[in-house]
C-alpha cells in the first residue's frame, strides 16, 4: 500500500498474513509516520515480513541516493524494492548494499536533520512547537498536509526541473480526499493562526511555522491565496 497505513495496519491485525509491502524512505518517514512508528512493529510483533518499497521516494530523493539505500538497508525489512530502471542504478544499489552499514539513530537524526529533501519546510514531527497559544495541533495539521501532498507544495519554485518533479510526484499517492476529510473534522484548523509566533523560534528545522499554516489552510480549507 502507498502513503496512509491506515488499512494496512487494520488488516494485519485482523489477519495472519505472510508480508506486507510498503512505502518506506527517509522523505515520507514524516509525512507517514505511523509507517515505521505503527504498522513496522506490529508486523514484526507478528512475525509478518516488511517488503520495503520506494527507497527513493519515486525518484525524489535521486540526489541523495546513497543516503536514502542506507536508510532503507537500516530499516528491519526482508526485501527492499529498488526501482532500478538500467544497468548503472542495478549497479549502484548492488554497490550500496555490499558497502552497506547500519544507520544508528544519532545518524538518522543528521538525516532528518540535514536532508536537502525536508529543508526548512517539511515538519519533523518533534512537538518541539507545541503549545500553541490558540490550541492549534501544528504537527496534526502537518501530517494532514502529509497525507494532501507530500508537504511538496511550498510554494516557492526554486527551478523548472525540481517544481517539474515536485508536481508529478506530489499527489502520487491520492490522499487528497482523506486529508481534506480529516480537516473538515477538526475544530480548530489553521486559520485560528493569530501569527504570535510563538512556535517560531521552538522548531529546530527553522521552519516558517506561520506561512506553512496559512499554506496548508489554502490546501485543505477555504482559504484563497497560498
Amino acid at each position: 500500500m502507498h502513503g496512509q497505513p491506515d488499512v494496512l495496519i487494520e488488516a494485519i491485525a485482523q489477519y495472519p498474513f505472510d508480508a506486507v509491502m510498503t512505502t518506506i524512505n527517509y522523505y515520507d518517514r514524516f509525512n507517514f509516520p505511523e509507517i515505521e512508528e505503527v504498522l513496522v512493529p506490529l508486523a514484526l510483533e507478528k512475525q509478518i515480513a516488511v517488503i520495503l518499497m520506494k527507497p527513493v521516494a519515486d525518484g525524489f530523493l535521486w540526489r541523495s541516493a546513497e543516503t536514502a539505500f542506507k536508510y532503507a538497508l537500516s530499516q528491519p525489512a526482508s526485501v527492499i524494492v529498488t526501482g532500478m530502471n538500467n544497468k548503472e542504478m542495478f549497479e549502484k544499489d548492488i554497490d550500496y548494499a555490499r558497502n552497506f552499514k547500519p544507520l544508528n539513530e544519532m545518524k538518522k537524526e543528521e538525516i532528518y536533520k540535514n536532508a536537502l529533501e525536508l529543508g526548512d519546510y517539511v515538519c519533523r514531527q518533534c512537538m518541539k512547537c507545541l503549545p500553541c497559544p490558540e490550541n492549534i495541533d501544528i504537527p496534526l495539521l502537518c501530517k494532514f498536509e502529509g497525507c494532501y501532498d507530500r508537504q511538496m507544495d511550498d510554494g516557492i519554485i526554486s527551478n523548472s526541473s525540481d517544481y517539474a518533479l515536485r508536481e508529478r510526484l506530489k499527489y502520487w499517492y491520492g490522499g487528497e480526499d482523506i486529508a481534506k476529510e480529516n480537516y473538515r473534522a477538526l475544530k480548530i484548523k489553521a486559520d485560528k493562526c493569530t501569527g504570535c509566533g510563538e512556535c517560531m523560534p521552538r522548531c529546530p528545522y527553522k521552519i516558517d511555522i506561520i506561512e506553512k499554516l496559512k499554506n496548508i489552510d489554502f490546501k485543505l480549507g477555504k482559504r484563497k491565496f497560498f
